[in-house]
């Protein structure tokens, strides 16, 4: 099974039974990139979209990505149940965005880095960000399995109805997880970044919701803008 046939049957209980981002992500991230209604908003592995669509009022346009059909297909239906019309949806993985796709000023990318090929992903991501623009990598880290040191009462009891049911070894939807530190291995991930140029960062972890992993980078000036890098 590939990664992209995964989550095959899984997009309507996504949309009806995942937790939402809360509005203060919103505000924040409108805050930090300084976002104003203008500009494109990419959004790689979109899922239902948790995060484009919310997002959307502060674009002009987003393009909302993801290598799943049937998440696609959702996550349309939940746009128009929004009256959103400003996103286009391409059914593609992160890795093989088409040359065609243009420049945004911010990329998204919601509990789905971890599936990807992250060097490669990067570099895609930073060919494609204008100068002063930059990318939100985010987490939710109060699910079940949430990157607590000790895990609340009711994340225990739920972890407890899911290995009674479907087994000891953690699931990842129709195929088991590869990794148990998937979080650790995105923070780990700090020299990859200035590998690919990314430059200033700002990282929110158990922040002021106390729900959030939050990681956003903003690419280094470059030359091609006429700007000279300190």
């Amino acid at each position: 099974m590939t990664d992209q046939e995964l989550f095959t049957g899984t997009a309507k209980w996504y949309a009806q039974y995942r937790v939402g981002y809360p509005p203060e992500l919103f505000a924040y991230l409108k805050h930090y990139f300084h976002l104003d209604g203008m500009g494109r908003l990419l959004d790689l592995g979109c899922g239902t979209g948790q995060l484009a669509i919310p997002l959307s009022p502060q674009f002009a346009e987003v393009v909302a990505v993801d290598p799943e059909q049937e998440m696609l297909n959702e996550a349309t239906a939940q746009a128009q149940k929004a009256d959103v019309g400003n996103i286009a949806w391409l059914h593609e993985s992160a890795e093989n965005l088409p040359e065609t796709i243009g420049m945004f000023r911010l990329t998204t990318i919601g509990a789905a880095f971890h599936w990807m090929r992250q060097k490669e992903v990067l570099q895609n991501i930073y060919d494609r960000t204008e100068v002063g623009g930059g990318l939100a990598i985010v987490y939710d880290s109060a699910g079940a399995w949430g990157n607590r040191e000790v895990p609340g009462e009711w994340q225990m009891a739920t972890r407890k109805i899911i290995t009674k049911y479907l087994g000891e070894k953690r699931r990842a939807g129709n195929s088991f997880l590869k990794s148990q530190r998937r979080m650790r291995m995105i923070w780990s991930r700090a020299p990859l970044l200035v590998r690919v140029k990314f430059g200033r960062a700002s990282m929110c972890a158990n922040g002021q919701w106390s729900r959030l992993l939050v990681f956003f980078i903003q690419p280094r000036l470059r030359h091609d803008a006429c700007l000279v890098l300190g």
